[in-house]
């Protein structure tokens, strides 16, 4: 198995590499700090992706038939856990995908696919909705659902209705977002981040629709409703963004005084198809094994890469929320995109193989 695993790493690792030397190609001048979210270039390419991958099975029992909720008990004391369900998981709710929430995606349009791409530059597949910060809360309307202010703090960013009473229905129909990709009403945050016992609010977050290592032309669109959170410390990476590529790190670095702190998070790329959430919010989602999802989690969906962009850090006695217990990176996403435009950029960037950067094809 961990040969396997290896080998797995390794694949992904040579993917990442290449795709970032072709993205690289043609790029000029890194934003700088005084850049803004319309400002960043289509042609920006984002800092390389690596992920360990992980093997793990889980195999839940479906709840109800149709889009609801059902609420799995805590056990009486001294029971045990049934076999099937969430290890570490016992309570919480689990949200079954309906009918209507998948979107297969149909063949790309043959004239499309071969139009390249939508910016100056060739480059892998994929689109990137760049998005403003938007506010601060003390809520988390996944972890602590309708409970203001029992979270530590978090910075949100896209749509501007975000709070601990938020659903994905209704911030679709809020609609109202930081983003500049047509469509994109998604949630996204991530802990609060402090430098030198400082608040240092973040300027915007680049969010990438990538195909990762699996076969572009497979690649669906996020299921209405999908709800994620990645908490592994394996899938984030700080860096300095700068003039040039950076180097990488586990632990945030002192950056240039010409440059600034960045942070990479990579979300999981494969659904088990089943579940929109569960109750650790994690256990739907896996990373794919080299180019294939595990059996587990056969769905193949983007590789949505966050890089947060903090304009005003320098990674000096940097600590995330909470100030008390300093969490690791982690970051969450509620799929509250529109979801035919959604699946209309999966289909003409991903599928159709085309670099469409910060610009939406027509």
């Amino acid at each position: 198995m961990n040969h396997h695993r290896t080998l797995a790493l390794v694949g992904v690792v040579v993917f990442t590499a290449a795709a970032v030397l072709v993205l690289s190609r043609g790029i000029g001048e890194k934003p700088g700090r005084g850049s803004s979210a319309s400002e960043i270039s289509a042609t920006a390419a984002p800092p390389r992706v690596e992920l360990v991958q992980g093997t793990s099975e889980v195999h839940i029992t479906p709840a109800t038939p149709g889009r609801t909720e059902a609420t799995v008990r805590e056990p009486v004391s001294g029971a045990r856990l049934p076999a099937v369900g969430l290890p570490g998981a016992p309570s919480g709710k689990y949200e079954l995908a309906g009918p209507g929430d998948r979107n297969p995606v149909p063949p790309p349009d043959f004239l499309r696919t071969l139009s390249g791409s939508f910016d100056d530059s060739k480059g892998m597949p994929l689109f990137a909705s760049f998005c403003s910060y938007s506010h601060s809360r003390s809520d988390d309307p996944m972890v602590f659902p309708r409970r203001p202010g029992d979270s530590h703090l978090h910075d949100f960013f896209g749509n501007l209705a975000t709070d601990a009473y938020s659903t994905d229905d209704s911030l679709r129909r809020a609609g109202r977002t930081t983003c500049n990709f047509p469509g994109d009403s998604a949630a996204y945050w991530v802990p609060a981040l402090y430098e030198n016992g400082q608040r240092i609010k973040p300027d915007f977050v680049g969010a990438y629709y990538m195909p990762g290592a699996k076969d572009h032309r497979t690649i669906e669109p996020f299921p209405r409703g999908l709800k994620l959170l990645v908490k592994d410390a394996k899938a984030a990476m700080w860096y300095c963004v700068g003039n040039a590529m950076g180097e990488f790190s586990k632990e945030p670095r002192r950056c240039p005084m010409d440059q600034h702190l960045g942070l990479q998070i990579v979300f999981p790329d494969c659904w088990d198809g089943k579940y929109l959430d569960v109750p650790d919010h994690r256990k739907h989602m896996a990373y794919a094994e080299g180019t294939k999802c595990p059996a587990s989690h056969p769905v193949p969906v983007p590789l949505l890469t966050l890089f947060v962009d903090y304009k005003w850090a320098q990674g000096v006695d940097t600590i995330l929320a909470p100030v008390d217990a300093p969490s690791s990176p982690h970051a969450d996403f509620v799929n509250s995109w529109d979801q035919a435009k959604l699946t209309k950029f999966v289909r003409d960037c991903i599928n159709a193989g085309v670099h469409c950067g910060s610009t939406p094809p027509p």
